[in-house]
């Protein structure tokens, strides 16, 4: 399991933290690092592309698509 944090965006307070994440393996986004403390609208992706996720308003990772990719731009 491994998370590697990309980018961060502290632009909005230390509350409000938006993340950028690589997953090493799709498994990996059922389990979320316990120090983990992204905001709404953070990201998480695979390497290659293939899998993309975005965080719900309930800490919940849910699965998104390309598109998502667009945030990256919006986040620091």
């Amino acid at each position: 399991m491994s998370w590697h944090c990309v980018k961060e965006d502290k632009s909005m307070g230390e509350e409000n933290r938006r993340k950028v994440y690589q997953l090493d393996d799709a498994a990996d986004v059922a389990s979320v690092p316990e120090d983990e403390d992204s905001a709404l609208g953070s990201l998480a992706y695979l390497a290659d592309m293939t899998a993309f996720w975005l965080k719900e308003s309930d800490g919940t990772w849910a699965e998104s698509t390309s598109d998502a990719l667009a945030l990256i731009g919006l986040i620091g």
